[in-house]
């Protein structure tokens, strides 16, 4: 059954105690009920795949939008959705495909920039979570490694986002998957990119990054798709263990970016420096 309007996702004291709700895929139209915020047991809202209008409800309004502790997962993927990103704090945020603008807000950022203990309740509620999550995570088609319980994800991809990459972004320790892809970003990739070293997931292509790739991002370990097309990049790509073992395709439609990764030979004046 296709659910239409906005009528049935006005909360009632009987969804006070949901901690999943998944309307995803529907028909759902106009805005985002401010009423959600009342939900204070609520750990994972999926909105995506609807024809959701209007700005995303901030937490910041009075008796609005209140994003508490339990609150762990929002996706609001593939909608009409405008306006600015609110202050958020969770561990899977997925806003892309809409029409979002203005800068990444660095008040994202909190919850994904410390370790933090996972009790047993906290867990099985996880691996609830989970069930209902997974469709989205294969729907994605793209690798989202790690254990459930530790992942952390940001996507922000499809949007009319603009202004640089927030510095801030290097304290994200923990987080395993960043996509501001096909966005309207400038600026260059921050030096301290290489301090997360939990990424295994980067892509910042279809953007308008410029300036050299940092030497630091060789020292990702961890990290096994990378997607830094389409930028404006210049320079040498950095030697790295990580970084060699990407083919083409990953650095291309970047005029002045070279490498063998490219076949195309750096100045000899300007050749890369190894960060062994």
């Amino acid at each position: 059954m296709r659910l239409k309007g906005m009528d049935m996702l006005i909360p009632g004291r009987f969804l006070e105690f949901y901690k999943t709700i998944d309307l995803s895929s529907n028909f759902l139209t106009q805005g985002i009920p401010v009423e959600f915020g009342k939900l204070v047991e609520l750990h994972s809202l999926n909105l995506s795949g609807n024809q959701l209008v209007g700005s995303i409800p901030s937490r910041v309004i009075p008796n609005c939008w209140t994003y508490g502790t339990n609150m762990i997962i929002l996706n609001l993927a593939n909608n009409n959705l405008k306006g600015e990103i609110p202050k958020l704090s969770l561990r899977i945020l997925d806003l892309s495909e809409n029409q979002l603008k203005g800068e990444i807000p660095r008040c994202v950022f909190p919850a994904m920039a410390t370790d933090e203990s996972i009790n047993e309740k906290s867990y099985m509620e996880f691996l609830t979570i989970k069930e209902s999550f997974s469709i989205y995570l294969y729907e994605k088609k793209s690798f989202y490694g790690g254990q459930f319980a530790n992942l952390k994800i940001i996507d922000l991809s499809s949007n009319l986002l603009t202004h640089g990459i927030p510095v801030a972004i290097g304290k994200l320790v923990e987080l395993q998957v960043l996509n501001l892809s096909r966005n309207q970003l400038v600026g260059s990739i921050p030096s301290n990119i290489g301090e997360m070293q939990s990424l295994e997931f980067l892509d910042l292509s279809m953007n308008h990054l410029s300036c050299a790739i940092p030497t630091s991002m060789a020292n990702i370990d961890r990290l096994v798709m990378l997607d830094l097309s389409y930028n404006t990049l210049s320079g040498k790509i950095p030697i790295g263990t990580r970084l060699q073992a990407f083919d083409g395709s990953s650095f291309e439609g970047n005029p002045h970016l070279c490498g063998e990764q490219l076949d195309k030979a750096c100045p000899r004046n300007n050749m890369p420096i190894s960060v062994f």
